[in-house]
């Protein structure tokens, strides 16, 4: 999976956003090959710190505690898992310090783990293990097609077990993961038309998908 740095430059703006029944502002600034947002609600009652990166169409943002929070994108291809990790606060000019990840023989909806077969940290450090995917909704409401499915994640890994969550399409998944996982933190999947942004939202705590668009401003 790799980051649609030739769209990049189109997003940068200012827009309102619309998101669970509240209204906003948010503004998304480039810092070298990646974006940054900050989104204040109109009730005052929630400033918004997010990393941001389109990939492939959409816009992808990880939402949580500033700089603490990774995006990870992962495209499937017959039977790979192939994943890059945007590192918190990213503002380089390329995508060398980003983390790469590669499994194989897995199913999204959880009837195989993926065995990793190769994988390099936004640290530069290799590891192995397996990656656990499997539904958070029951089976029957699960489509992997169109609409995302919210999916829970497990990382088997050589040094320690971590988990997360993301949004997975028939052949995608987009996650995150936070250093500071007692705050709230989430991600967000944005299909792209014109200058509005359809967003679909998975936060931690909750494995119910939200709404929330991005209209841009004139």
């Amino acid at each position: 999976m790799q980051p649609d740095r030739a769209s990049l430059e189109s997003f940068v703006g200012s827009y309102s956003v619309e998101t669970g029944g509240r209204r906003g502002t948010l503004r998304l600034v480039r810092r070298g090959a990646f974006l940054h947002a900050e989104a204040t609600l109109d009730d005052g009652g929630d400033v918004r710190d997010g990393l941001a990166m389109p990939f492939a169409g959409p816009l992808v943002m990880a939402v949580g505690p500033k700089d603490k929070v990774e995006i990870g994108a992962y495209r499937v291809v017959g039977d790979r898992l192939e994943g890059l990790w945007v590192p918190p606060g990213a503002d380089q000019e390329d995508f060398a310090k980003c983390g790469r990840e590669n499994s194989v023989g897995g199913d999204l909806r959880g009837a195989r783990p993926w065995t990793i077969a190769d994988a390099v940290a936004i640290d530069g450090q290799a590891y192995h293990g397996t990656i656990k995917t499997e539904p958070a909704a029951p089976p029957a409401a699960v489509k992997l097609a169109g609409e995302p499915a919210p999916i829970r994640i497990t990382w088997n890994l050589h040094d320690g077990d971590f988990q997360s969550f993301g949004l997975a399409y028939a052949d995608a998944l987009y996650t995150t993961f936070s250093f500071e996982p007692e705050k709230p933190y989430g991600v967000i999947v944005y299909d792209v038309a014109g200058d509005t942004l359809h967003g679909r939202r998975l936060d931690s705590g909750s494995y119910a998908i939200t709404t929330e668009t991005l209209r841009r401003q004139r």
